[in-house]
């Protein structure tokens, strides 16, 4: 479990954050709440887990965390070619970005078991970019066999996070789904996410006991003559760990990749399990003060619906700020105890790093982008999962009223 104090956060989150933000002479004419998205960071973080990882071939990394295609477009030019991503409306924005930049040989896993229509959305989307291979998630011989074309598949392993997945306890089961794959396996799923332990040392012997296991699937199922191509571990918090495990460096014919998303725009969470990652905030919160009810006491304007409070509190920190404190927000209002002696004043902007930037960034449905010199505003594109309702089933049901 976490440590019950948190380890000290980095120096440079109390400095000025306003080299972050856009030019002064727009602020006062920002609404807020606003995410803002400050790209020097992005490609930073990203150049600083290509650094880790030794290149973009070990990493596959989970857009569900940045879900904005000026974002993605960064991945792409830093040579990522496989990605993973949670929700059919991510793969549906995402392709469309590969194929306005007209990039080929791009490979796309929704890490999700579909059923249901979802499964026949995501196969019309594979047929209609046949340059992206698109692979799902399977558990079942039966889901495995009348696996939709074009779409590939993984089977899911569940490592111990008991989300889904077929237990490694029974390997026989997931070699009968293995086989009901055929030519279209692509290879194994292993989320290792409940391993997070606040001790390094004590996170790395968890994930590299759980990978040893995966190992001896993998090995197994490959003297069983199954090909095995890839096998896909490990989000934020596991990711180190998993990459200096020595018998996934060079396996055989199968190629390991570890899926960290949230690397890319950094979080309060990942700087306190992972301070040794040296990413830097990307993604901000903009919130101004809009009531000052007590001496000690800062509300601002924004709460549950634009950062999200799901890791518990404090739900954010404020840069440039020791010892402003967020208290539990509400769903639009913030209170920051702060020292009477530095409080601010009503109308003064502040800058937020959520404490869970992934569905902080899905309450949002625009980004100002800062870039140097420039600031623009974009669309968060794949939040939201933005499937409506067939007409004809509401035809339908209307019908038999």
């Amino acid at each position: 479990m976490p440590d019950a104090e948190p380890r000290p956060l980095p120096a440079s989150w109390y400095e000025d954050p306003t080299s972050l933000l856009p030019p002064r002479e727009l602020l006062d004419s920002l609404p807020t709440p606003l995410l803002a998205i400050h790209m020097g960071r992005v490609r930073a973080n990203i150049a600083r887990v290509l650094a880790l990882t030794n290149g973009p071939e070990r990493w596959r990394p989970h857009l569900k965390t940045t879900k904005t295609p000026e974002v993605w477009a960064e991945l792409l030019a830093a040579g990522l070619r496989a990605f993973k991503c949670a929700t059919v409306r991510e793969a549906e924005v995402f392709c469309d970005l590969v194929e306005r930049e007209g990039r080929d040989g791009i490979d796309l896993l929704l890490a999700h078991p579909l059923l249901g229509p979802g499964l026949g959305r995501l196969a019309a989307l594979a047929t209609r970019h046949p340059s992206v291979t698109i692979s799902i998630l399977v558990e079942d011989a039966r889901a495995a066999a009348t696996l939709p074309a074009p779409l590939t598949a993984f089977v899911d392993v569940d490592p111990g996070m008991h989300r889904t997945g077929l237990s490694p306890e029974h390997p026989a089961e997931i070699l009968r789904v293995a086989e009901a794959l055929g030519a279209r396996l692509r290879g194994i799923h292993f989320y290792e996410g409940h391993l997070h332990d606040s001790d390094p040392d004590v996170r790395r012997a968890a994930v590299h006991a759980a990978l040893d296991r995966l190992v001896e699937l993998r090995d197994r199922f490959v003297a069983s003559g199954l090909e095995i191509g890839e096998l896909v571990t490990s989000g934020t918090p596991a990711f180190l760990s998993a990459l200096s495990h020595r018998d996934l460096r060079g396996l055989d014919s199968t190629l390991h990749r570890v899926s960290p998303g949230t690397v890319v725009f950094h979080d309060v969470i990942s700087e306190h399990e992972n301070p040794e990652l040296g990413l830097a905030p990307a993604a901000l919160v903009l919130a101004r003060v809009v009531s000052r009810p007590a001496p000690d006491r800062a509300t601002l304007d924004t709460g549950t619906k634009s950062v999200s409070s799901d890791a518990g509190d404090p739900c954010c920190f404020v840069l440039g700020h020791e010892g402003f404190e967020p208290l539990h927000p509400s769903e639009e209002h913030l209170p920051l105890r702060v020292p009477p002696s530095s409080a601010p004043e009503r109308g003064a902007l502040l800058a937020l790093v959520p404490r869970h930037v992934c569905p902080t960034v899905n309450l949002h449905d625009r980004a100002l982008l800062v870039d140097g010199t420039q600031t623009r505003e974009t669309s968060v594109a794949a939040r939201g999962h933005g499937e409506k309702v067939p007409r004809s089933v509401l035809q339908v049901h209307r019908a038999r009223r």
